[in-house]
C-alpha cells in the first residue's frame, strides 16, 4: 500500500525559509508591480522584513515536506514596527541595487521604475504604513501570499488564524491589509473573512478586521 503524501500545513517561519519565502512573493506580485524590471525589489519592501525584524509574528505555509509554498508576514504593532525598521531594515539594504531615490543613482533608478518610481520611495520610507487605522484600532499589519496551486484550497485563513492569535496575545484589537485598488479577487476573499472595506487611497485599497 503506498503511502499517503504529505499534507501542507501552517507552522512558524524558520530561517531556512528566507530565499523561498521571497521567491513566493516575487512569483505572486500583482500584475502591475510585476512590470518592475527587477522583482526583488518588490520582495525587500513586502516581504523581507518581516522575518528578519519579526520571526514570531511571521508563518509558513509549508508543502509537508519542509518547503514554504506560501506565508503570512506581518507586525502586530505597526508603529513599532516602523521604528524597528527604520532602526534595522534600512541599513541592511542594498543601496548598490537599490539606491537612496535623492541621489543621481536612484534618480536613474526611478526613470526605469516609470510608474513605479514610488517603489524606490516606500522602500526607503516606512512611515507610509502609518495610517489613521491604527488610531481607529486596526494596529497590526499583515502581507499574504500563497503560490498558485495552494490558493482556494483553505490555507489562507488557517495562515490569518495564526497571526490573528499573535495579536491578540500582543493586546492588539485589530488587523489592517491594504492591496492594489484593482485587486478585486482579493478584496472578495478579505470580505468572505471579516473584513470590512476602509478606503482607497495612497495608491492602494484599505480593508481592516476587528478581533
Amino acid at each position: 500500500m503506498s503511502t499517503p503524501a504529505p499534507l501542507p500545513f501552517v507552522r512558524l517561519y524558520e530561517p531556512k525559509d528566507f530565499d523561498k519565502l521571497l521567491r513566493v512573493c516575487e512569483v505572486t506580485v500583482d500584475p502591475v508591480v510585476a512590470q518592475a524590471p527587477d522583482l526583488t525589489l518588490a520582495s525587500a519592501i513586502w516581504c523581507a522584513p518581516y522575518p528578519i525584524l519579526n520571526p514570531e509574528s511571521s508563518f509558513v505555509l509549508d508543502d509537508g515536506n519542509g518547503t514554504a509554498v506560501g506565508y503570512l508576514v506581518g507586525a502586530p504593532s505597526t508603529r513599532a514596527f516602523i521604528d524597528k525598521y527604520q532602526k534595522e531594515y534600512i541599513p541592511r539594504i542594498d543601496s548598490v541595487r537599490f539606491p537612496l531615490p535623492s541621489t543621481e543613482e536612484g534618480k536613474r533608478v526611478k526613470e526605469e521604475l516609470d510608474g513605479l518610481s514610488w517603489m524606490l520611495d516606500v522602500i526607503y520610507d516606512p512611515t507610509v504604513m502609518d495610517t489613521e487605522l491604527i488610531d481607529e484600532g486596526f494596529q497590526a499589519h499583515f502581507h499574504i501570499d500563497l503560490l498558485p496551486e495552494y490558493q482556494s484550497r483553505g490555507y489562507g485563513p488557517k495562515l490569518l488564524d495564526a497571526f490573528s492569535e499573535i495579536v491578540r496575545k500582543d493586546g492588539g484589537t485589530g488587523v489592517h491589509v491594504a492591496m492594489a485598488p484593482g485587486n478585486d479577487r482579493a478584496g472578495v476573499w478579505y470580505e468572505r473573512n471579516g473584513f470590512v472595506r476602509k478606503y482607497v487611497k495612497r495608491g492602494g485599497r484599505w480593508m481592516a478586521k476587528k478581533l
